[in-house]
């Protein structure tokens, strides 16, 4: 869940993110697989689930929580709009925002589009500048609360699994 998190900050984070996140996938399915003895394998497809709606939970969750914590809501001018054109994906758009003499670039999120030049947004930016803005409506108690919610059902996995019985075969 916490790699999930730090891909929100982006850059070179990426590639040791991917290998890691694999890692982690594996390590994750084997140590819960390797609770049950020979034949106890029916956790493999479960866990498999359970690590990527972790991933999904620590994105959205995290990414929410950290803002809730360490930014800031500004009023913000849309200055332009960028088209990015990509060769295997659909063009997509982003804005470049004058936040109070502060430039900024917003990437909106899933469900938000680009605004036109001379509306006004307001965004959640982070202080600390380690993770991208987002969306004041997507900065809530709801989206913040995803980021405990997965590690708790993860912990009560683990649990379930580490007390069911052992059947000798």
């Amino acid at each position: 869940m916490v790699l999930s998190f730090t891909a929100n900050a982006g850059g070179l984070w990426a590639i040791p993110l991917v290998v890691l996140g694999i890692a982690a996938f594996f390590g994750y399915v084997w140590s819960l697989a390797s609770y049950r003895p020979n034949g106890g394998r029916w956790v493999v497809v479960p866990a498999m689930a359970l690590f990527f709606a972790s991933l999904v939970l620590g994105n959205i969750g995290g990414h929410s929580l950290w803002l809730s914590a360490f930014g800031e809501t500004v009023r913000c001018n849309v200055v332009e709009v960028q088209s990015h054109k990509h060769t295997r994906s659909p063009t997509t758009y982003s804005n470049t925002l004058d936040c109070g003499g502060r430039q900024l670039s917003y990437r909106p999120t899933t469900g938000h589009e680009v605004a036109d030049v001379g509306a006004r947004l307001s965004v959640v930016v982070d202080r600390t500048g380690f993770v991208s803005n987002l969306e004041a409506a997507k900065v809530n108690l709801g989206h913040s609360l995803l980021f405990p919610l997965g590690l708790l059902v993860n912990a009560a996995f683990i649990a379930f699994v580490a007390r069911r019985p052992v059947r000798e075969p």
